[in-house]
């Protein structure tokens, strides 16, 4: 069975694998644009307001246990299993439930992403971003998935709308959080490997030494980054 042929099934068979609660709603199958332009396909299901946040769940891992010989009723009873349990997580700001979000909730949480201009330019296109020589500046927020996991989100165009600000506020906003929570700092280009490479009793760790004995300790090099 080719990739595009379970898509196709997955999208007409899903929902009989849901409970009742589930019927009403449509199996929905997007094409979702990565960091470094990779497309993934994704499986959604819209169409409650019980809901702020509605769950896509990636299926290229589910075809690969489906080539790995799963029977396909097998796999479409996983990702409804998967799809209820993110469905069920409690995402939250600062202990402030999803349903409850406003846009002043999220600001608390606003931070800037760094990617590659050249090989995101496609993604690009959906969000607010600044370019800095060859890099993207991009905004998203932080969120908390079950009180425990750490989370983010990619402000897009259509979720700016969903916020009711500007891109320029947004960008203003966010700029002003990184320098609050995650502000600037430089480094010791050495110190910072020695850390990297070393363990919790400041032993280097096996393979790293090549690393090391490659910089000078009389050069003086240092890096700019955030200090959290």
């Amino acid at each position: 069975m080719t990739y595009e042929e379970f898509l196709k099934l997955t999208k007409n068979n899903l929902k009989r694998f849901f409970p009742e609660s589930f019927q009403e709603r449509k199996v929905e199958i997007m094409e979702v644009l990565k960091n470094n332009n990779i497309k993934l396909q994704g499986v959604y299901l819209p169409g409650t307001k019980s809901y702020t946040s509605v769950p896509l769940l990636y299926l290229e891992s589910y075809y690969q246990e489906l080539e790995d010989g799963k029977k396909l009723e097998d796999v479409w009873q996983k990702i409804a299993q998967d799809y209820q349990k993110c469905q069920e997580a409690e995402i939250s700001i600062d202990g402030i439930s999803s349903r409850e979000w406003d846009y002043e909730t999220i600001k608390k949480s606003l931070t800037v992403y760094v990617r590659n201009a050249q090989e995101n330019i496609d993604f690009l296109a959906s969000c607010p971003h600044e370019i800095r020589e060859d890099l993207a500046l991009v905004y998203g927020f932080h969120v908390l998935v079950d009180g425990e996991k750490a989370g983010s989100a990619i402000i897009n165009y259509d979720r700016l709308r969903w916020l009711g600000v500007s891109e320029e506020q947004l960008k203003q906003d966010a700029w002003e959080n990184m320098k609050q929570s995650n502000p600037p700092c430089f480094l010791d280009l050495q110190d910072m490997l020695a850390k990297m490479y070393s363990d919790e009793l400041g032993d280097v760790k096996a393979g790293s030494l090549e690393y090391l004995e490659d910089v000078d300790p009389n050069a003086m090099m240092y890096v700019l980054t955030n200090s959290n």
